[in-house]
């Protein structure tokens, strides 16, 4: 080979090697994009499990609060009602609150069955079904989620009721 001819190689050769470091470069950028993606849509995913891991855990609550504050109210009358005078009125207004707080129970118990039944139309199709089985099954689970939200706020308003009620009874009951 002559002068030239290895001239002609050498550049040939750093012209490959350009353009191999340029495809790293670029690999590279497009390679940080796709984690940096990964790891946002990974966080995206981790958010939405946990949320959806904490349904269940706030309707529990719900339970929870319901039934401790109507366990409260009936503790409290079951104390009071050893007195020789008791106003049958006051009596009637926490039974209400009381009433109230079961309510807010069953309704927190209706929304856990509720998000249960979403959770079960989503997960029990099989892998490969037919698209209107899809959307069926999407919007079943698109209304027992809305069925949900609305019982877990309607249970929420009665505990708030409930607890309006017993505070502004009982002490009128203590001052007797």
């Amino acid at each position: 080979m002559d002068n030239a001819n290895k001239q002609i190689t050498l550049e040939e050769h750093s012209g490959r090697e350009q353009a191999v470091k340029d495809g790293k470069w670029h690999y590279g950028l497009n390679r940080e994009d796709t984690q940096s993606t990964l790891h946002n849509g990974g966080l995206r995913s981790f958010v939405k499990k946990a949320a959806l891991d904490s349904g269940p855990i706030a309707l529990c609550a719900l339970i929870l609060i319901n039934c401790g504050a109507a366990l409260a109210v009936l503790a409290f009358l079951e104390g009071i009602s050893t007195r020789a005078t008791i106003d049958l009125s006051l009596i009637g207004a926490l039974a209400s609150a009381t009433l109230s707080f079961a309510l807010g129970a069953a309704l927190a118990l209706l929304a856990m069955f509720a998000c249960a039944a979403a959770e079960k139309a989503v997960t029990s199709e099989p892998p490969r079904i037919q698209e209107a089985r899809r959307l069926r099954a999407a919007k079943t689970a698109r209304v027992c989620h809305i069925c949900s939200f609305i019982s877990a706020l309607a249970s929420l308003a009665l505990f708030a009721s409930g607890m309006s009620e017993t505070s502004s009874t009982l002490p009128m009951l203590l001052q007797r």
